[in-house]
């Protein structure tokens, strides 16, 4: 069993760099990057690689221009995420192909629905906040709606950080086996008998390790 477990994540690196707080800044900036570019590739994989970079750059730099003063209305990884929804309009709109319209301008009304917004039903709140142009030629823009299946990328994305983050934590045979047993569907008694143990035996260890981290969060 591992001794001395730290339970440092994310939400408490954003709130120590936005905070003036002190952070182990090559952990922060990894952990920016690793959640910023799962979000973004969940999100826009239609986007080349190098954009993505771009997106956690900008990102960032969304972050770190809030200040503390966002983290009186959100968690500091709830901060990230919108910004980083922010960061992905941006840049696409950044790097449109020529002639390509990312915005309604002027007089101009959207020619047209992307595919997967039409039959689309929204809350009553969303539309005020979603809403581009000024008098007249005020529009919704259908990129800054809560996005669904978005939030659901983003939840799949979060939550397998969070596995991901628990078992970096775990004694290697307890991390090994719960990654085959819960992420790959492997029978238990086959994952058990691979580590030599019986399952009754590998439950023990789990069991374990989960008491001890329980104790540690």
């Amino acid at each position: 069993m591992k001794h001395g477990v730290t339970t440092i994540r994310l939400d408490d690196l954003i709130e120590a760099a936005l905070t003036n707080k002190p952070y182990n800044q090559q952990r922060f900036g990894r952990e920016v990057e690793r959640y910023t570019r799962r979000i973004s590739k969940a999100r826009a994989p239609d986007l080349p690689d190098d954009l993505h970079a771009d997106i956690a750059q900008e990102a960032l730099t969304l972050l770190l221009k809030a200040g503390p003063a966002i983290l009186a209305t959100d968690t500091g990884k709830t901060a990230l995420r919108k910004a980083v929804l922010k960061a992905v309009r941006i840049v696409r709109a950044s790097f449109a192909p020529p002639g390509e319209r990312t915005r309604p301008s002027g007089s101009a009304k959207p020619a047209y629905v992307a595919a997967e917004d039409v039959g689309r039903v929204v809350n009553p709140g969303d539309p005020g906040r979603s809403m581009v142009g000024e008098g007249m030629n005020r529009s919704v823009d259908f990129d800054l709606l809560p996005d669904p299946q978005g939030a659901v990328a983003i939840k799949q994305v979060e939550d397998r950080m969070e596995v991901d983050f628990i078992l970096g934590h775990a004694p290697s045979l307890v991390a090994r086996s719960l990654r085959f047993i819960h992420l790959d569907d492997e029978p238990v008694e086959l994952v058990a008998s691979a580590a030599q143990l019986s399952r009754f035996a590998l439950n023990r260890q789990v069991k374990a390790f989960l008491s001890a981290w329980r104790l540690a969060a």
